[in-house]
């Protein structure tokens, strides 16, 4: 979860597998058709992300929705969890398919991304982030906070 994530939203996202990230991403991903006339997406098609990230990725993560924290928290995944999701992602949308994207704890000790079938047939990646690595902060007037350390 990145940072300062509240504990309310932290519980929903256990329950539903959905985040404010999820959610970007699926907004972004839902039709392709227009995701293909995105400036960046030959880059996105045909590159990998196993030795690095694009330069354009960061500002395309605030174009779509996402906070500072969530920016840096998506950047901070290991560089393969980034390829599978991005692969999967371009192999969706070239085969005109909307990737879906998910949310999970799971008991590994690294972040992980699986892919699966959505329950519409659609590739779906499954973000998995390690319980362990969860550390809970409180800050202003009582209000607690989690965070993937």
């Amino acid at each position: 979860m990145p940072a300062f994530t509240k504990l309310k939203t932290f519980v929903t996202a256990l329950k539903t597998g959905r985040t404010h990230i999820t959610d970007c991403l699926d907004d972004f991903f839902q039709d392709p058709a227009t995701v293909l006339t995105h400036p960046n997406f030959a880059a996105f098609s045909a590159g990998s992300w196993s030795g690095g990230t694009p330069t354009w990725l960061p500002e395309f993560l605030d174009s779509i929705g996402l906070t500072e924290q969530e920016r840096d928290h998506v950047l901070a995944w290991p560089l393969a969890e980034l390829e599978t999701a991005r692969a999967t992602a371009a192999g969706a949308i070239a085969a005109g398919l909307a990737p879906t994207f998910r949310w999970a704890l799971y008991d590994g000790a690294v972040p992980n991304s699986l892919v699966r079938t959505g329950a519409a047939g659609n590739p779906e990646v499954l973000f998995q982030s390690p319980g362990a690595s969860l550390r809970l902060t409180q800050l202003n007037y009582g209000e607690i906070y989690v965070e993937e350390v």
